[in-house]
């Protein structure tokens, strides 16, 4: 990692990339490995008047990326100026704002061709040193944190699916009464290439013959249902469920978090192929009609 190219990015779009050798006269190179180390939570009690202690379950908390290199420009101006371009692009807003809170896009490609990235923010200021004589080169190093431990491939990927249901072949008397032959009918299939869970932005929206009452979203693959108390009255009805950031909405941006059914998990996508099913109270050999609504299933590949 420590010959990648690493690109920088504020809010307002400006940027800057370390190990550029574009121009070989001014440019800004690690010189050490970047330190990607994430924090661990852990929860225990301990045993009283035994050895050893309760372990209980331990996660991942913030990441901090730690880069160490040096500035080297064509002369002396040339190198305070790439040093103010860092300062300005990595520092924070005198008053922080929605818009502007001193949260930076750390960007980068790896050896298998992904393009990943993290939003995190200055953790320590950066530290600036030269040694004697070295006027054309100037030392840095500095911390970034991201609340969370996941790194983000930089492609959204989506897909789109239509509203479906279960078949049955019917009951048998087979010592009990039993139904065979049930299968997902719609059911779409999604890859996750991440090596970790990957948060979703499901929406879903109405039928075009009628309403929608009731619907659920399912990841048949992890057995989790996400289920809302509500009608969408027609095809231009949608509701719109963050995984990420928790939040329920429908096309008017009403928040419809009260409608979530009480047994209800937030859809998310584990590594690998998963099954995904938008299903409602009706049933096509009751309506009489067969599903169109549609939805979308978004997310990002994720890796810790």
């Amino acid at each position: 990692m420590i010959g990648w190219q690493f690109t920088i990015t504020d809010k307002k779009g400006n940027s800057f990339t370390i190990n550029d050798h574009t121009d070989p006269n001014n440019f800004v190179a690690l010189q050490a490995y970047p330190q990607f180390d994430v924090a661990i939570k852990n929860s225990e009690i301990d045993k009283e008047g035994q050895h050893g202690i309760w372990d209980f379950f331990s996660y991942y908390g913030r990441r901090t990326v730690t880069f160490q290199g040096v500035i080297v420009g064509s002369d002396e101006q040339t190198v305070e100026v790439i040093k103010s371009m860092m300062q300005n692009i990595l520092g924070f807003p005198a008053q922080p704002t929605a818009a502007n809170d001193g949260q930076v896009y750390l960007e980068w490609t790896d050896l298998d061709g992904k393009d990943w990235e993290i939003e995190c923010k200055l953790y320590s200021n950066i530290q600036f040193s030269r040694d004697i004589k070295k006027k054309y080169m100037l030392e840095f190093s500095f911390t970034l944190k991201a609340s969370d431990p996941f790194i983000l491939s930089q492609s959204s990927f989506s897909s789109a699916g239509t509203r479906g249901y279960y078949t049955s072949g019917g009951f048998f008397p087979l010592g009990l009464p039993s139904v065979l032959g049930v299968n997902p009918v719609n059911a779409l299939s999604i890859v996750n290439g991440g090596s970790v869970f990957a948060q979703t932005t499901i929406r879903i929206y109405g039928e075009v013959e009628g309403a929608v009452t009731n619907p659920v979203i399912r990841n048949i693959t992890t057995g989790k249902d996400f289920a809302l108390s509500l009608t969408l009255a027609d095809e231009n009805s949608w509701i719109e469920i963050d995984s990420k950031q928790g939040t329920v909405l429908d096309q008017d941006g009403n928040d419809k978090s009260g409608n979530i059914v009480s047994t209800s998990e937030f859809i998310t996508l584990q590594p690998g192929t998963n099954q995904i099913l938008y299903m409602s109270d009706e049933d096509p050999l009751i309506v009489l009609y067969y599903p169109s609504a549609s939805y979308t299933v978004g997310y990002r590949e994720t890796k810790i």
